[in-house]
C-alpha cells in the first residue's frame, strides 16, 4: 500500500523523505477567529482530521451542532480536508442522538471527557463508574456504540480513585489505564475504542498488552510534543505555561517510552497532534489553559522523532496509513516531501483580530535559545 521513497539526498546535500499526506487523528481546529488561523495550517499538512468536539462556547453535543461545525470547517478548508466529526459524550447523550449523527457521512464516533480534567470538559462524565453500571445513560450509550462500529475516543485520565480521593495530576493517566479502562473493555468488549494522546509508560503498557496488530477495535494516538519534552522543561527556571497541557507532561522515562512505542511500527498507533491553540493571555495567566500549539510543526516533529529513533521507514504508516484504516477511510493520494534542513519555527501566530497564539518551539535547555527543528516541510502535491 505504501508508495514511500527511501530517504534520498538532494542536490543541496540534504536528505529528503516523500510520504503520503498525513491524517490527524486528534485535531483542534477551534471555532471563530482561531479556526480561521488554524485550518489553513491543518490543510497544508493533513488531508483528513478528526475534529475534537470541545470548541469554546460551541460544544458538539448534538447532531445539529455537528452538522454546522462540519459545514464551517469544510467551507474554510475549501474541501481540501476531510473532517471526521465526534459527538461530545455527555451524561444526557442518547442512542437516538447517535442514530441521527450516523446519517452524516463523516460522523466518527464519540469523545469521552472526564469532567473538569481538561479544556471544555465541564459537560463530561462526572463519575466513570457510570460507564460500567447497567441502567445508567452512559452505560447504555457505550452498549449501543458496539452496534455502530464507530470508535469512542478516550481522554485517558481519572480525577479520583475508587474511594473518592482526588488523584495527583501525575497519577491520572496511570489510574485510568490500570483501573478504569480495563473494566470498560471487560464490560464493553465489542465497542471500538481509541485512547488519545498517550503520555506515560502505563498507557503504552496497556496497549502493548491488549491491542492486536491489524485489528482495528483498539487504537491510540500520539501527540507531536509528548515525545520531545519532559516535566523538567515545563518547570525549568520557573513555570513555562506554553508547554503546559493535558495530559500533563511526565518524567523523562515516560517521554522515552512514548518515543520507543510510537516508532516500533504498531498498526494500532497513529498520529494525533492534539495541537491545542489558546490566546496568549489564556496561557500566560494565573490559571493557564492546557494545550501546546504544534499544528504548524507537527508533521515536522513526527519526522524528526522517527529519524532520531532510526525508524524513518515506519513514518508513513504511523502518519498516513494507520489512522485512515482505523477510521475506515482511504489514505491520501497526495504526497508531501520533507527535507532535513534545520529551521526555527514561528514563535507566534496571529488571528485577524490580533489575537496571538504562541507556537511550539523546542525547549531551551542550555540558555542559548530553542534549538531548531531538524526536518522541514518542503512540498505538498
Amino acid at each position: 500500500m505504501s508508495q514511500t521513497n527511501p530517504a534520498s539526498t538532494t542536490t543541496t546535500g540534504h536528505r529528503s523523505r516523500t510520504v503520503r499526506k498525513f491524517m490527524n487523528a486528534h485535531g483542534h481546529p477551534r471555532i471563530g477567529g482561531l479556526m480561521k488561523m488554524i485550518v489553513p495550517l491543518i490543510s497544508e499538512r493533513y488531508y483528513a482530521c478528526v475534529a475534537m468536539p470541545n470548541p469554546k462556547d460551541f460544544l458538539i453535543t448534538s447532531t445539529e451542532r455537528l452538522i454546522e461545525y462540519h459545514r464551517q470547517l469544510n467551507e474554510l478548508s475549501e474541501g481540501k480536508v476531510r473532517w471526521l466529526m465526534k459527538l461530545y459524550f455527555t451524561e444526557t447523550l442518547t442512542p437516538r442522538e447517535i442514530e441521527l449523527a450516523m446519517k452524516h457521512p463523516d460522523f466518527a464516533g464519540l469523545k469521552y471527557y472526564p469532567r473538569g480534567l481538561t479544556t471544555g470538559s465541564h459537560q463530561g462524565i462526572s463519575d466513570p463508574k457510570m460507564l460500567t453500571t447497567p441502567g445508567t445513560n452512559p452505560f447504555e450509550v457505550l452498549k449501543f456504540m458496539a452496534s455502530t462500529g464507530k470508535p469512542v475516543s478516550w481522554h485517558g485520565a481519572d480525577g479520583f480513585d475508587a474511594d473518592g480521593t482526588e488523584l495527583d495530576i501525575y497519577d491520572q493517566e496511570k489510574h485510568f489505564y490500570t483501573q478504569t479502562f480495563p473494566r470498560i473493555l471487560d464490560v464493553h468488549p465489542n465497542t471500538v475504542h481509541i485512547g488519545e494522546h498517550l503520555s506515560t509508560s502505563w498507557g503504552t503498557e496497556f496497549f502493548r498488552n491488549n491491542a492486536i496488530e491489524d485489528d482495528d477495535r483498539l487504537g491510540c494516538t500520539i501527540t507531536a510534543h509528548h515525545p520531545f519534552i519532559d516535566r523538567r522543561d515545563v518547570h525549568r527556571g520557573g513555570f513555562r505555561p506554553n508547554l503546559w497541557c493535558y495530559p500533563a507532561v511526565h518524567r523523562s522515562e515516560h517521554r522515552d517510552e512514548v518515543r520507543r512505542f510510537s516508532t516500533e511500527g504498531h498498526s494500532y498507533v497513529m498520529a494525533g497532534d492534539d495541537g491545542a491553540g489558546h490566546p496568549r493571555e489564556a496561557k500566560e495567566c494565573g490559571c493557564c489553559a492546557g494545550g501546546v500549539f504544534t499544528v504548524g510543526t507537527a508533521v515536522e516533529l513526527y519526522t524528526q522523532l522517527f529519524d532520531e529513533m532510526g525508524a524513518l521507514e515506519r513514518l508513513e504508516a504511523f502518519g498516513a496509513l494507520n489512522g485512515p484504516r482505523f477510521y475506515g477511510i482511504e489514505p491520501s493520494t497526495e504526497f508531501i516531501t520533507l527535507t532535513d534542513d534545520p529551521w526555527q519555527p514561528r514563535a507566534s501566530f496571529f488571528c485577524d483580530d490580533g489575537t496571538e497564539v504562541v507556537g511550539y518551539q523546542q525547549p531551551d535547555r542550555t540558555g542559548d535559545g530553542p534549538p531548531p527543528l531538524t526536518w522541514r516541510l518542503a512540498a505538498s502535491a
